[in-house]
Parts: structure tokens; C-alpha cells; sequence
């Protein structure tokens, strides 16, 4: 679906089986955007998230968000917020299976910090750089040191 609203406009996609929402993407007039995407998809357990799926997810979504703006010719710089809702528990596992996971997120709602992008970078690994911090951020959430898909300023894409 997708329609005009009082803030600008929104694409939602709903399964046709009438299950929950799977994704929202809006576009706020001010040249804000809001994606929201259902964490189901990157389980591998109750509770148990694939890492290298969630990265991947995380620089996709802010990738086509960036292209979506620069089609709407809005300019850098950006502010980028990454926020995770009712995960609580949750852990984050970099193989699947072999690998638990972390202690797990202690927080219900984890609000990361804004990351500032000064110039859309013109690669998918590039901006995978760019977001290094808080993709390490979102493994510190959820009780390990670092993401272990980043290696001599390389990002190790998980497909």
C-alpha cells in the first residue's frame, strides 16, 4: 500500500495471509524518513536474531531510504537513528546454529544514538562503514563487544 498522509506519504507492506505488519517507510515533508521493519523475518529462534541478517537489514534499508531522498533531490547531511522496540531479551547470534548469542538486549526499547552523514557514500560497503558505529553499538546493546562482520576496514556482507 501506498498513499499520501498528513505528514507526507507512506508505503506499508502487509502479507496477504492478514498477518501482522511487515514493513512501514515513511516520508516526512521536512525530508525526515521512518523505516520500520518487523524483526520476525531474522529469527532463528524464540528469541535468537542472526546477526549478520540484521546488519544486512540495517545498511539496506538505510541505503534505499538515502536513495528515496536523493530522489526527492534532498541533500546531505543526514542524521541517522537506528531504534529497536520490544526486544527485550532478545540475542543476537553471529552463526546459526553454534552460536547462542550474547547476554542478550536488556532494554525493552533501545534508542541509539544519531549518527551524522555528512556525504551519501556511493557503495553499499561504504555506507556499511559509515554505519560501523552503530551496528557495534547495537551488538554492545545486546551484550557483545563489537559486530565480527567488520574486518580491516572491510564489511563482510551476510546474504
Amino acid at each position: 500500500m501506498r498513499r499520501p498522509n498528513l505528514h507526507g506519504w507512506a508505503y506499508a507492506h502487509t502479507p496477504p495471509q492478514g498477518t501482522s505488519q511487515q514493513s512501514v517507510l515513511q516520508f516526512f515533508r521536512s525530508g525526515a524518513v521512518e523505516f520500520y521493519v518487523s524483526l520476525n523475518r531474522l529469527l532463528v529462534g524464540p528469541s535468537l536474531i542472526l546477526g549478520g541478517r540484521l546488519e544486512r537489514r540495517i545498511v539496506v534499508s538505510i541505503e534505499r531510504s538515502l536513495e528515496w531522498l536523493k530522489k526527492c533531490d534532498k541533500e546531505a547531511p543526514f542524521i541517522i537513528y537506528v531504534t529497536f522496540f520490544n526486544v527485550r531479551t532478545y540475542k543476537i547470534a553471529r552463526v546459526y546454529p553454534g552460536d547462542g548469542g550474547g547476554p542478550g538486549f536488556q532494554q525493552t526499547t533501545n534508542y541509539l544514538p544519531g549518527l551524522l552523514v555528512e556525504h551519501v557514500p556511493a557503495s553499499r560497503g561504504e555506507l556499511a562503514l559509515v554505519l560501523q558505529p552503530t551496528i557495534d553499538t547495537v551488538w554492545q546493546a545486546a551484550g557483545s563487544n563489537r559486530s565480527p562482520f567488520f574486518r580491516s576496514g572491510e564489511w563482510d556482507e551476510q546474504t
